[in-house]
């Protein structure tokens, strides 16, 4: 077993790599969702590998990693004179019982090159390759004296009791412990908070230009950290697991519609949420989606020849067979397209929705297709830069995950100021009807130059000659 872990601005991530004596491989990211050092990150590397190998059977075990820290306490080459370190080695010594054979090694860190790459992986939480197995931990795995009770859970040995959060299937079970860290401060909004609450920088000079920076864009409102939007909307900062959570809800929840991932991320920044990866998650979010993958747009190579038909052919066979062709014009053209854009992106909705549901029903589709229409109303068009709900009431609508996630709207509702905004709007409305009209012209005038750019028009003068084909 391979093992390292890592820390960077994003957070602490921790890779592991199994090899069995055949030469099977299995490999590990665990991303860390909660604050803590290098040396913390390496133990817990270093535990979540011994508890992948008991829950695999594995009696005898060779462990190797670059973290000479560990390695030497766990041999008893150095004391573990700090109380955090010191759990983490009982930890590691009471896992080690379970097994025959145990041996530590240390190795140097251009030998451990797998499981830095997927430690990393995790600290930047990057999107995980395929047959990689993704974990999260919320909480530091060992308590230790004079640690804070409610941050430091209990030892936790025990395969079983695991308080992680494994990526293996389309609905993810959110653990009690997640909703401990999600009431409290997200993480990666400590540096942010401490500067604008007590002038508190970090040591790194650049990370604290950085904090500085970006600090312009943030204002603090009854202990939270929101941020401005371009248009000067605040949003409320969020963590990771927390915005990952939301994207869930909004991508395939009630009026969800499976919609692409900017489409998706956009919807997620209009309700009013913020948290630095929102948009890699969101593109994790549609590659890990299984009706998304299954129904997505893609080019496949023929597999034979083409077989061209004779152009006499099909008229040939009409008539044997005492067919009529009968010739007819569209009345509206702009509308029949319209119509058939509309049916294509509800059938772009509704299919992934239906991919486990068709094994029971096959009429199932009836009772999702009301969430595929609210989807679709309550998505921003690229044309016109609102949704459809906005242009018919003059106001967006309140989604469920707002109440859910208790976004900037729910918890400054005020029923009197609400009814004042809504008259606003609608007298506004029409102006707001009229930019929409003139985004829509605009867009229309660029598609059409785009199309434009391929024609080679061509014209004839009178006594020219033409090849005419029989």
């Amino acid at each position: 077993m391979h093992f390292d872990g890592s820390k960077m601005l994003a957070g602490l991530g921790v890779g592991v790599v199994l090899t069995s004596p055949t030469g099977d491989i299995v490999q590990y990211v665990l991303q860390i969702l909660c604050t803590d050092s290098n040396n913390a990150a390496e133990y817990e590397a270093l535990l979540h590998g011994l508890r992948m190998a008991v829950s695999m059977g594995i009696q005898r075990l060779e462990v190797r990693g670059d973290s000479n820290l560990a390695i030497s306490q766990i041999s008893g080459d150095f004391d573990a004179k700090d109380p955090k370190m010191a759990a983490y080695r009982n930890a590691v010594l009471k896992m080690s019982a379970r097994f025959e054979g145990l041996e530590f090694h240390h190795i140097a860190r251009e030998s451990n090159q797998a499981a830095d790459v997927l430690a990393r992986i995790g600290a930047k939480r990057d999107p995980v390759p395929p047959n990689i197995f993704l974990e999260r931990l919320f909480k530091p795995s060992v308590v230790w004296q004079g640690g804070d009770s409610n941050d430091s859970p209990v030892p936790n040995t025990n395969t079983d009791n695991e308080h992680t959060d494994i990526i293996g299937d389309s609905t993810t079970e959110v653990t009690p412990s997640a909703h401990i860290i999600m009431a409290v401060i997200a993480p990666w909004t400590e540096p942010f908070l401490a500067y604008l609450n007590r002038k508190e920088l970090p040591e790194d000079q650049n990370e604290a230009r950085r904090i500085v920076r970006r600090s312009k864009a943030c204002k603090v409102h009854e202990g939270e950290l929101y941020k401005k939007s371009t248009t000067g909307v605040l949003q409320r900062c969020i963590s990771e697991e927390e915005g990952r959570q939301l994207l869930a809800e909004i991508h395939a929840g009630l009026g969800g519609h499976h919609a692409a991932a900017r489409a998706l991320v956009s919807k997620a920044f209009r309700t009013g949420f913020y948290w630095p990866t929102a948009r890699a998650d969101t593109q994790d979010l549609v590659q890990r989606c299984v009706g998304c993958q299954l129904f997505a747009n893609q080019s496949h190579m023929p597999p034979t020849a083409l077989q061209t038909i004779p152009i006499t052919w099909p008229f040939a066979v009409r008539a044997n067979l005492g067919i009529k062709l009968d010739y007819a014009s569209v009345y509206h053209p702009q509308t029949n397209g319209q119509v058939e854009r509309a049916n294509g992106l509800i059938m772009s909705g509704i299919k992934p929705r239906l991919v486990r549901s068709l094994k029971e029903s096959d009429k199932h589709w009836v009772v999702e297709l009301d969430s595929v229409l609210w989807g679709l109303r309550t998505t921003p068009n690229r044309t016109t830069g609102y949704t459809p709900f906005f242009m018919v009431y003059g106001a967006e609508v309140v989604l469920p995950c707002d109440i859910i996630h208790d976004s900037p709207r729910v918890r400054m509702y005020e029923e009197k100021e609400a009814e004042l905004d809504l008259q606003d709007s609608l007298d506004a409305l029409g102006e707001e009807r009229d930019v929409a009209k003139a985004r829509s012209t605009f867009y229309q005038q660029q598609a059409q130059r785009y199309q434009s750019r391929e024609v080679r028009a061509k014209t004839y003068n009178v006594g020219e000659l033409i090849l005419r084909l029989p």
